[in-house]
């Protein structure tokens, strides 16, 4: 059994039209849950707790936008009227929602490193940072994803089917349908053009500063060369190491989807693959790219304590008698740290 709209050159079958739909939802579920926690309690820092919160954002939007690109592939759709296929083949057809989560959280990724890097390294400095820097940080990179997705909201435009009309009640009008500027000669040059400086900006620097990040947090992590004294050694263990660990696990899957998507994307623009095969190979990597906002409640499920207590008292319906037990927590760290 297929779906007309559903992509026709994967010819999806129910059985994983279903699947897809399962899984998506059970990641918007844990991701849900993921952001009670984050908005009562605390992953790392309070400054870090504020990109965590972000972040889960970001992916419940990801993971929304994963099904609605389920239904949104089609070209034609009788809406009989300009303006609403207008916003249509703009915003939707382009999964332009879909795309612009996708850039915001690998920025988002990005000031996480930063902040596991100056918590690593100038562990004293760390304390120095305010709330107001990060809030900066986040309308920058909100920003830089905004302006770098911009144009492709006249990716498509909306052209009249001649070949097809539509009734609606007693009256007839046109149909219209969605066509690809790229496609024509006119403007193939500027898509190829921006499509390059697009995959660069929106993952090849932020992937390499990660890399370099990540890989001297690693190294801080194994070396004792940058341990100064007792009391330094002691504040790199009571600043959420488990964390710092987390958001390299995560960055490791950020890097696997999105490298198969970007060598996908390449050999097309290089016309090492024919449309329809790029086009196949984009849908499934599409779905991985989706399929990696719903890894982080996971990982901080087997590597957060207080989370996996959290999500155990939700199973159990044992909710509120958890949030005493995490405020004495916290407490006590708190303690710790100020010592």
């Amino acid at each position: 059994m297929n779906f007309p709209f559903i992509k026709e050159s994967v010819n999806d079958s129910l059985a994983f039209f279903i699947f897809r739909i399962s899984l998506v939802s059970l990641g918007i579920i844990a991701n849900s849950v993921l952001f009670s926690f984050v908005c009562v309690e605390r992953i790392g820092s309070t400054k870090s707790s504020i990109l965590v919160r972000l972040q889960t954002i970001v992916d419940i939007l990801t993971l929304a936008s994963v099904i609605l690109a389920m239904f949104t592939h089609q070209s034609q759709i009788n809406f009989g009227s300009y303006v609403t296929y207008e916003i249509y083949c703009r915003v939707f057809h382009t999964n332009y929602l879909f795309w612009f989560t996708m850039v915001f959280s690998g920025y988002i990724l990005l000031l996480t490193s930063v902040d596991r890097f100056i918590v690593v390294v100038f562990p004293f400095k760390y304390r120095e940072f305010k709330v107001s820097r990060y809030r900066i940080g986040i309308v920058a990179v909100f920003t830089i994803s905004f302006l770098l997705l911009l144009p492709v909201f006249w990716e498509t435009s909306v052209i009249s089917d001649n070949n097809s009309s539509i009734k609606i009640l007693t009256q007839t009008t046109n149909s219209y349908k969605c066509q690809f500027v790229w496609e024509s000669d006119t403007f193939s040059s500027f898509w190829k053009a921006y499509s390059y400086l697009w995959l660069t900006f929106s993952y090849f620097l932020p992937a390499i500063v990660m890399i370099l990040l990540y890989s001297k947090i690693i190294f801080s992590l194994n070396s004792n060369k940058n341990v100064a004294s007792d009391k330094t050694q002691n504040i790199k263990k009571n600043i959420s190491m488990k964390f710092t660990i987390s958001s390299i696990i995560i960055f490791i899957f950020y890097i696997a989807t999105y490298s198969a998507d970007s060598i996908i994307y390449i050999l097309n623009m290089m016309g090492k693959l024919d449309f329809q095969d790029a086009d196949k190979y984009y849908y499934f990597c599409n779905f991985s790219l989706g399929i990696n906002a719903m890894v982080n409640p996971f990982v901080y499920l087997i590597l957060i304590n207080n989370f996996r207590r959290y999500v155990v008292r939700i199973l159990t319906c044992d909710v509120k008698s958890s949030q005493l037990e995490y405020s004495k927590s916290i407490t006590e760290n708190m303690n710790k740290l100020n010592e």
